[in-house]
């Protein structure tokens, strides 16, 4: 395909021109699409990462749950070109960096660290929940209760299974 703006090739499954930077992405009212790199088909979730629900734990286990900020920073991306009010921003994940490195020593810094992926796994899930369901019309059922007991894999899943 080529770039509405500079004219130069491009690969269907980019999201930006990388000649002049360009949005590729096809964006309506009623949907937004991005051409799928699988089948040059529309996909709305084009760009969430999925990642294998067993090999996720394992890395938040390694990394003693630090691989909570990766996967937020590695998502943010494709959660924020979604259709909803609600974005994720960076600020929040500068400012929990010592907390997090100070819940080893402290347990109560632990629960504010805690409370603030909390915060953020909803804040994924009404994100999710406003671009599928009331976008895209496709009735995905998204589970407040997973998320509150299962979190990061629990939104994985769900990420997964599009």
């Amino acid at each position: 395909m080529l770039c509405p703006k500079c004219g130069k090739s491009v690969e269907n499954f980019f999201i930006f021109c990388p000649h002049c930077g360009y949005s590729l992405m096809k964006k309506t009212n009623e949907e937004f699409k991005l051409i799928s790199k699988e089948n040059n088909e529309l996909s709305p979730s084009y760009g969430l990462i999925k990642i294998n629900i067993f090999l996720l734990i394992i890395l938040i286990f390694i990394t003693l749950g630090f691989f909570c900020f990766i996967w937020f920073f590695m998502q943010m991306p494709a959660l924020n070109r979604m259709n909803s009010d609600r974005k994720i921003g960076k600020k929040g994940f500068y400012l929990c960096f010592p907390f997090y490195f100070a819940s080893f020593f402290l347990f109560f810094i632990g629960i504010v660290d805690w409370i603030f992926f909390l915060v953020m796994y909803f804040k994924v899930l009404s994100i999710l929940d406003d671009h599928f369901n009331k976008h895209l019309k496709m009735n995905i059922n998204f589970s407040p209760a997973g998320v509150l007991f299962l979190g990061i894999l629990y939104l994985q899943y769900k990420i997964n299974k599009l």
